[in-house]
């Protein structure tokens, strides 16, 4: 799982501890067999259907294709309900369902909603008219606040930068004690009989963060605790989709979700994340869209191929420093805080985004057609079994960030109480050719495979994709490369119609090639984690979970209980984000999250 925060891979396999709580609930679908991100849907034993787990739009329903032979007596998508005994009469008619569109076997909608449940055998509906139009709009807003708890202050010892700036206010980041958003989601779908669909999708959200120390006004000249505010509008999808008996394609902005796994994902690399808040953002704004074309071509009966290529490159969205999910945090190197501090209060907080968006992305793939990528899914089902193999060649999302070991010394050779003695520095070892603060996009391979099968109430699912270059983080922000393999094993378990649900995944991660140097960030040459979700709701309307992350080495976990009460059209929940571990784990990097929440949502 990725959900990624802090934009380096390395952090990147540590977010599995935040999106754990995020993606193993909230993204959770619960892939049954013959469900792999980005393939055709497939029917799963009915005893292993995985009831809906988020609030994300109800799932399509999948028509047989042209030339395939209706059943006798369908039933809705994932269902195997039998036939009605011989000789038995026919139930009663249900209404007339909405008209499907071979559109839908394209979709990418990862939760299942309880309409995917078996039910009872119905006569087939009524033929479809080919150039029937439908129309569909849905979305969603939500509100959430957030208290924060106290900041610990945590940071490591720099003996030879203290002797430069002797006060150590100067290297205190900002810290948000309480937050505050409200979002809304829009999504708008129009189809024509079974042949054609476009897909329209975005999102606005409105900030605010209030600061635990007085800030600067650049108005008033004074001292003010007015929050910090921010306004954004993304539109998260825009695709046309055409479908014919032996080729479907789609191109524009468009999710392609790859993999069965929730809370670790390995290989679902095609989108890029926004990662700016990795405890709590809502799953249909976790993935950036993607400017692509995609091709699904059916490969027989238990086979199929898709095919995508991307010209431009898509980044995570990410904060570099000023947030407390920003990737600058107080076990930061004192000189790149000093730094930033120096930097992010130049301009005034409205523009703080776009001076420290420049440093965090010093140079990005060319927009010219010359660094596209591109990617292959082949997925099959037999003997009981669902898997797919990947192969991607493209960008990591996250920046390669390197920081040069000279910079404390660096700033010891300057005259820091002018802002040209700051820069000066810098413009030296530009020239120099060595800068102090190089941020890049390295190029990769990906491959990987996944694997699924039901077995009664339960789906075991096994997972694994290897990178042949892929960044990780020293104590000391001097970032390197390495090639890297994960393997992820997860069940699930629904016993019934109960309410309960459960989820465990264990991942491991083996780095090829570390090398020698500073102590590494989050990770080991051989790290395990685990993640965890239980969940169980009570008469439909009252429901509790518990959502968990560790990692053994480095020692760090993430707890995450939540109680909600839900409505058909709304929802209320309250919960609390807890994180801590040893020094140079991720969970106490930022351990400055920790917090209590609640979040009202309602949908259309």
């Amino acid at each position: 799982m990725h959900g990624s925060l802090p934009p380096l891979a390395s952090l990147r396999w540590s977010l599995a501890l935040a999106t754990a709580l995020v993606a193993a609930g909230a993204g959770a679908q619960g892939v049954p067999v013959g469900k792999g991100r980005g393939g055709p849907k497939r029917k799963a034993p009915a005893a292993a259907a995985i009831l809906e787990l988020d609030d994300e739009p109800a799932p399509r329903k999948l028509p047989p294709k042209k030339n395939v032979k209706p059943p006798a007596s369908p039933v809705s998508s994932g269902s195997s309900a039998p036939r009605p005994a011989k000789g038995a009469p026919p139930p009663a008619p249900p209404p007339p369902p909405p008209a499907p569109s071979s559109a839908d076997e394209a979709s990418d909608t990862e939760t299942f909603g309880s309409d995917d449940l078996a039910p009872a055998a119905v006569p087939a509906p009524p033929a479809i008219p080919v150039d029937e139009e439908r129309f569909e709009l849905s979305g969603w807003t939500r509100f959430r606040a957030s208290l924060m708890g106290q900041d610990d202050g945590r940071a490591p010892a720099d003996p030879l930068f203290s002797t430069v700036v002797p006060d150590a206010s100067q290297t205190v980041l900002p810290y948000d004690r309480v937050t505050g958003d409200l979002q809304g989601y829009l999504r708008a779908r129009y189809r024509k009989g079974k042949r054609f669909e476009a897909v329209v999708a975005a999102s606005a959200s409105w900030s605010a963060f209030g600061n635990a120390e007085p800030t600067a006004s650049a108005f008033a000249g004074l001292s003010s605790s007015q929050p910090r505010t921010s306004f954004e509008a993304v539109v998260r999808e825009g695709w046309l989709g055409i479908y014919r008996d032996a080729l479907d394609l789609r191109i524009g902005l468009q999710r392609i979700s790859w993999g069965k796994s929730d809370a670790f994902t390995p290989n679902d690399v095609v989108n890029a994340r926004d990662v700016r808040d990795p405890f709590l953002t809502e799953t249909a704004l976790q993935r950036l869209p993607t400017l692509a074309l995609r091709a699904d071509l059916p490969l027989g009966a238990r086979a199929s191929l898709q095919l995508h290529a991307s010209p431009f490159f898509t980044p995570d969205a990410f904060d570099l420093w000023g947030s407390n999910g920003a990737l600058i945090q107080p076990s930061a190197p004192a000189s790149l805080r000093y730094l930033l501090n120096r930097v992010g209060r130049l301009v005034d907080p409205t523009l703080r985004a776009e001076i420290l968006g420049i440093i965090g992305q010093t140079q990005k793939p060319r927009l010219d057609f010359t660094e596209a990528s591109g990617g292959a899914r082949l997925g099959w089902e037999a003997g009981g079994f669902d898997g797919a193999l990947y192969a991607h060649y493209g960008f990591h999302t996250q920046p390669y960030l390197r920081v040069s070991p000279d910079l404390p010394a660096a700033f010891a050779s300057a005259d820091l109480s002018t802002a040209g003695g700051l820069a000066k520095p810098f413009l030296d070892a530009t020239e120099r050719g060595a800068p102090l603060v190089l941020s890049t996009y390295v190029r990769r391979v990906h491959l990987g495979f996944d694997v699924a099968r039901a077995a009664g109430p339960f789906v075991l699912k096994l997972e694994g994709a290897f990178e042949s270059r892929a960044q990780f983080l020293r104590s000391d922000f001097s970032a390197a490369l390495s090639p890297v393999a994960q393997g992820v094993f997860g069940i699930e378990w629904q016993p019934g119609e109960n309410g309960t649900f459960v989820l465990l995944e264990t991942n491991a991660q083996r780095w090829l090639d570390l090398g020698s140097g500073a102590p590494t960030l989050f990770i080991r040459e051989t790290t395990v984690s685990q993640a965890a979700l239980v969940r169980h709701t009570f008469k439909e309307h009252f429901e509790v979970e518990l959502r968990a992350a560790a990692v053994l080495d480095p020692r760090g976990y993430l707890v995450r209980p939540q109680i909600s009460w839900k409505e058909s059209n709304w929802d209320l929940r309250a919960g609390l984000v807890w994180l801590d571990g040893d020094d140079g784990s991720y969970a106490s990097y930022y351990a400055r999250n920790t917090q209590g929440y609640l979040i009202a949502r309602g949908k259309f």
